[in-house]
């Protein structure tokens, strides 16, 4: 093999390798807080920007203060309708 192609299979190498991980980072959203309810055993953001359900199973603490948050989860398939299982919150406002 010369040096060509060699540079050639490393490229595609990591393009594949950048397309892997590009598939694995987590989704963000932004919006001000529409309703937040909490259950027992989970706590649920809705966002007036979006029809989706931000949902923690985690304790989520100090969003009475906050109108606007930036939001890190993945998302999921719950009853065949989206939502964001939140890892993340941050509040901006």
């Amino acid at each position: 093999m010369n040096k060509q192609q060699i540079l050639l299979i490393i490229s595609f190498t990591l393009i594949l390798f950048l397309i892997v991980i590009t598939q694995n980072i987590k989704n963000f959203s932004e919006g001000e807080i529409s309703n937040i309810t909490i259950g027992a055993i989970r706590t649920i953001i809705n966002l007036k920007n979006s029809e989706l359900d931000f949902v923690s199973f985690d304790g989520i603490e100090n969003l009475e203060n906050c109108r606007k948050v930036r939001v890190f989860g993945k998302e999921e398939i719950y009853k065949n309708k989206k939502q964001i299982i939140i890892d993340k919150i941050i509040c901006l406002k």
